[in-house]
């Protein structure tokens, strides 16, 4: 659907104003009042992520604004990303309505009038847009200070040395510039791994939102190709999880068997803040574990507390009580 040039900012501000789930905007070029605009609508109680990119060009051509950075940094909650090498524009409001096309978050795409520009709306929004933003996410890295610092001097060398900013880049050349950033550690949101697969299978299958979401995050992650069968989605699942950094940690970490108890510590010290609360993060864990690698883990519950941790580890334990409990 196409709306008349210069409607599109308040269009995405009502979308903004109603959102009742998570709001992530999406795009490589943002301007600070376009940002500050809609993060105005937003209500309070809702996570905001914003990804975007940052190029020195671009911010001496004042195509993108290292502003934004201060915007988010106001508001409790939000987060700004960075993916070097995003050309996508996507904006999603929870898993009820998603904008996606060519406008970027700037007064010439939604606001003036100036450009030509499309936006498609979903309602609901498809799993597919789902895994996508999920997909972006974890190729993107958290911005910092110091890296806007950077980006701000070099972008001030180039005004100086150039008068009229060279056109930025691949962006307005249709090329990409090369992504090394490293995306975060995976840690699976989905509860139930062995379900995950009719997801995959049938992305319009049924689910709740927070299922839906849970499951995007998780497919992005394990990035499966079309038409696996069960059993090949499960050995992809676990060849995603094994190139996990925190995946690594916690391997070793379970070559001693760890009561629930200490486990759970452990998490409070070693998983990132964005991720659930540690009793759940550990229950998630234990059915992904099991699942995906089987054989390779176990879980007792000897006294009154679950014990988890490597099969080839040393299970001794004076007057343990023997049971197993699985969970996918």
């Amino acid at each position: 659907m196409r709306w008349p040039a210069g409607e599109y900012l308040s269009l995405l501000e009502r979308a903004a104003s109603a959102a009742a789930g998570d709001v992530c905007l999406i795009a490589p070029f943002v301007k600070e009042a376009v940002l500050r605009r809609l993060l105005a609508t937003v209500p309070q109680d809702i996570a905001v992520t914003v990804v975007t990119r940052w190029r020195a060009d671009e911010v001496a051509a004042g195509v993108s604004d290292l502003e934004v950075f201060d915007r988010v940094q106001e508001r409790p909650g939000a987060r700004l990303l960075l993916c070097p090498s995003l050309h996508a524009k996507l904006y999603l409001f929870g898993t009820e309505r998603a904008y996606a096309g060519s406008a970027n978050l700037t007064n010439a795409a939604l606001a003036e009038g100036g450009n030509i520009e499309l936006l498609g709306e979903f309602r609901p929004v498809p799993l597919s847009l789902l895994r996508f933003a999920e997909m972006i996410q974890s190729r993107s890295h958290a911005a910092e200070e110091i890296e806007r610092v950077r980006i701000a001097a070099a972008a001030e060398a180039l005004r100086r040395d150039f008068p009229r900013p060279p056109p930025a880049s691949a962006e307005e050349q249709g090329g990409l510039t090369s992504d090394n950033a490293r995306g975060p550690s995976w840690i699976p949101r989905f509860r139930h791994p062995g379900e995950l697969y009719a997801l995959y299978a049938n992305p319009d299958a049924g689910a709740v939102p927070d299922a839906l979401l849970a499951a995007a995050h998780d497919l992005a992650r394990i990035e499966p190709p079309e038409g696996l069968d069960y059993e090949d989605f499960r050995v992809a699942a676990a060849a995603a999880l094994s190139t996990s950094e925190f995946f690594a940690r916690l391997d070793d970490y379970l070559r001693t068997p760890r009561f629930f108890g200490p486990l759970r510590s452990w998490l409070e010290h070693n998983i990132p803040l964005t991720t659930n609360d540690p009793a759940a993060t550990l229950q998630i864990l234990v059915r992904w574990m099991l699942w995906a690698f089987p054989g390779q883990y176990r879980l007792e519950q000897p006294r009154f507390s679950e014990r988890f941790g490597r099969n080839d580890a040393d299970w001794s334990l004076p007057a343990r009580r023997r049971g197993r409990r699985g969970y996918p």
